[in-house]
C-alpha cells in the first residue's frame, strides 16, 4: 500500500515542484528555489515546513487537497486525483544554483528563530551546507547530487576532496600570489571576495588533510590563519610541524581570542599581512 509520504512527493512532482533532497519548491509563494521541506515521519505521514514562513493551510490550499492527505495516501493515483479536482498549483521557474565557491547567505525566518544557509561547493556531485542559526549555533551536512537532486552524504571520505577553490588556488600559485590558508569555507569566500586567494580543506580543524595540502601548496607561499580557540591552535601546532617545511614560504598570522581569517580582514589587517 503507497504511504501518504509516497502518494504526496509524488503528487508535487506531477503538479510541477522541483526538488533538492528532501526541499521542494513551494506552491504557496514565488519560490525559484526550493524552500518547502517534505519529509517522512512515523507511518508514512507526511511533514511539511516552508522556511519562508507560509503555513500548512496555504500550502495545502494551493495544491488543492484537503489536510487529511497528510496521513494516508488517497485510494486514487496522484494524477488521477490531479485530473479529478481540476487543481493547477503554479511554480516558479526553477533557478539552479551551483558554482564553485560560492555561497547562499540569506537570514530567514524559522518557525523558531531566524537562520541563514551557506551552500559550499566542493565538486559538481559533492558540496558542504551549513545552517547558522541567529542564536549562535550551526548545523553542517555534506550532500552528494545523484540524479539531479541533493542528498545526504553516506560514506563519503573527506579526504578525497579537493582542496577548497582548487581550481581558483593553483591558477593563483601559478602565478606567483601569496595564499591564505584558514579553517572555514566561509573565511575563504570572503578572503576571495577582497581579491586575495584562500583556500581550507574538508573537514575542519580537528582533520587537515596534510597530504593533499603538501600536494597541492608545494610551491606556494602560504599565510596560515589558524581560528584562535584550542581547536585552532592544536591544527596550528601540527601544520607547523607537517606542513610548513614542505611549502615555498610559511607565514603565520593569529588574530585576538575567538577571532578568525574574516576578523583580521574586517580590520585591514590581511591587506598589510599580503
Amino acid at each position: 500500500m503507497t504511504s501518504a509520504f509516497d502518494w504526496f512527493t509524488h503528487y508535487l512532482a506531477i503538479s510541477g515542484s522541483v526538488a533538492v533532497g528532501q526541499m521542494w519548491q513551494c506552491p504557496a509563494h514565488s519560490d525559484s528555489y526550493p524552500s518547502l521541506s517534505v519529509t517522512e515521519g512515523g507511518d508514512g505521514k507526511v511533514l511539511i515546513h516552508c522556511f519562508a514562513g507560509w503555513e500548512t493551510d496555504d500550502i495545502l490550499a494551493e495544491l488543492g487537497l484537503p489536510g487529511w492527505l497528510l496521513f494516508r495516501a488517497h485510494p486514487w493515483p496522484p494524477d488521477q486525483y490531479l485530473q479529478f479536482t481540476g487543481a493547477s498549483p503554479s511554480f516558479s521557474d526553477f533557478e539552479w544554483r551551483q558554482s564553485f565557491g560560492s555561497s547562499r547567505h540569506e537570514w530567514r525566518e524559522g518557525r523558531s528563530n531566524k537562520y541563514a544557509t551557506d551552500i559550499h561547493q566542493y565538486t559538481d556531485d559533492h558540496r558542504l551546507v551549513r545552517d547558522r542559526y541567529y542564536i549562535g549555533n550551526k548545523v553542517c551536512r555534506w550532500q552528494t547530487r545523484r540524479f539531479n537532486q541533493w542528498e545526504a552524504s553516506k560514506g563519503l571520505d573527506l579526504d578525497e576532496l579537493p582542496l577548497y577553490r582548487c581550481e581558483e588556488l593553483r591558477q593563483a600559485i601559478e602565478e606567483g600570489k601569496q595564499v591564505v590558508l584558514c579553517e572555514s569555507e566561509s573565511s575563504v569566500d570572503s578572503l576571495w571576495e577582497a581579491g586575495l586567494p584562500a583556500t581550507t580543506w574538508a573537514g575542519g580543524a580537528s582533520s587537515p588533510n596534510v597530504d593533499k595540502l603538501r600536494a597541492e601548496l608545494a610551491h606556494a607561499r602560504v599565510l596560515f590563519i589558524p581560528d584562535n580557540d584550542p581547536a585552532g591552535l592544536r591544527c596550528l601546532s601540527r601544520l607547523e610541524r607537517d606542513l610548513a617545511p614542505h611549502v615555498a614560504q610559511w607565514t603565520v598570522l593569529l588574530g585576538q581570542r575567538g577571532e578568525d581569517a574574516r576578523d583580521l580582514l574586517s580590520r585591514g589587517e590581511l591587506q598589510a599581512a599580503q
